[in-house]
């Protein structure tokens, strides 16, 4: 049992008041910025022990921070159940500090590096409007290739977008967020227009929300099913991929609810400043470009649509214009197809900069 919770006396598993406060710590630190070695050494300073006596250790608020108990999720073998046991971290926390640690992971080595799916949350499908999700598969030569898919094509929900590949893709909308902040606007123009763009409603709540009721039906569903005896690997499966889904889109609301902060102009001067300084080759800043300047981004079959925060003219790119991006439908895994697609831009002034970013700095 993992510090913090502990079993009643009818065997329920329920919150451990007098330890629970070492997690809630311990979540809030790293959330702010500290370190995991950094979060360990607080907590033993200020006298926090483990029920066994023990000073707060690394591996321990390792091991804590990514324990999905936490938030009440109970699994029992390959099943897992959403609230079956009282949550002491909110999911909205949970969610920041796994973002910081994906983030972590991402940048201690080229393998990681390459696992960061840097369009999670933007990145819809055109001809369904539902959230694409990055994933990976192997071909005959077990080469490994990474995509973006739609749920909506891999659960046979009616939708014939096939995935795209993921690097490409990534670089080619990176390198049109550069282009905004490198094209000769200034950064007077660019704070005119994303303090001009503050306050107007996201045009991507409806179908986000849209998509989260047929998730959490999905869900509803499956486990109606598993109360039933419905018991298999696919079902169990299906149950994990509809969850990881659900905290992707919620995660995406949550964002898209929180852009009405109140900003300044200072702050955003400075902000733009860092950002044109920065080096765009490490995949913490190419996702800070991301978070600043892609509001979404549409993958139909001929094209994809990038809508950006700020205002910016239209331009298409080809294949042939992106250097062997290799921009593709998912035939990787059966053999390459390439395709010729059309990069177009529809601009629309909606404020999408990520403030939890701008802590970095």
């Amino acid at each position: 049992m993992p510090i913090g919770l502990k079993p009643n006396e009818n065997g329920d598993i329920v919150i451990d008041e007098e330890y629970a406060p070492i997690v809630r710590e311990a979540f809030n630190l790293y959330a702010d910025g500290m370190n995991i070695k950094e979060v360990a050494t607080a907590m033993s300073a200020r006298g926090a022990r483990t029920p066994g006596g023990k000073p707060v250790s690394l591996a321990m608020v390792k091991n804590m921070l990514r324990n999905r108990k936490y938030i009440g999720e109970y699994r029992f073998k390959e099943v897992v159940v959403p609230g079956g046991i009282p949550a002491i971290i909110p999911l909205d926390l949970f969610e920041r500090v796994q973002a910081r640690l994906k983030l972590g992971r991402s940048l201690s080595g080229r393998s990681n590096a390459e696992e960061a799916y840097l369009l999670t949350t933007k990145l819809f499908c055109g001809n369904c409007n539902r959230m694409m999700a990055g994933e990976s598969c192997h071909n005959r030569t077990s080469i490994k290739y990474r995509y973006y898919k739609c749920p909506g094509f891999k659960y046979h929900l009616g939708c014939t977008r096939r995935g795209i590949r993921k690097e490409p893709l990534e670089d080619a909308v990176v390198r049109m967020a550069r282009d905004i902040l490198f094209d000769g606007t200034s950064i007077d123009e660019l704070i005119k227009a994303v303090l001009k763009a503050n306050g107007q409603s996201s045009s991507l709540l409806p179908s986000l929300k849209a998509q989260l009721k047929e998730t959490e039906n999905g869900i509803n569903n499956i486990v109606n099913a598993l109360q039933q005896g419905a018991v298999s690997t696919a079902v169990s499966q299906r149950l994990i991929d509809l969850e990881n889904e659900k905290r992707d889109i919620e995660l995406a609301i949550k964002k898209e609810e929180g852009l009405q902060s109140t900003l300044t102009e200072d702050k955003l001067r400075m902000w733009f400043e860092k950002l044109r300084e920065m080096d765009i080759s490490t995949v913490e800043n190419k996702q800070k470009l991301i978070d600043t300047f892609i509001n979404a981004v549409y993958v139909y079959d001929d094209k994809i649509i990038i809508s950006f925060n700020v205002q910016k003219n239209s331009e298409t790119l080809t294949l042939e214009e992106i250097k062997n991006s290799g921009v593709q439908s998912q035939r990787g895994c059966k053999g390459s197809q390439k395709r010729r697609i059309a990069l177009r831009q529809s601009v629309f002034l909606v404020c999408q900069i990520v403030f939890q970013s701008i802590a970095v700095f």
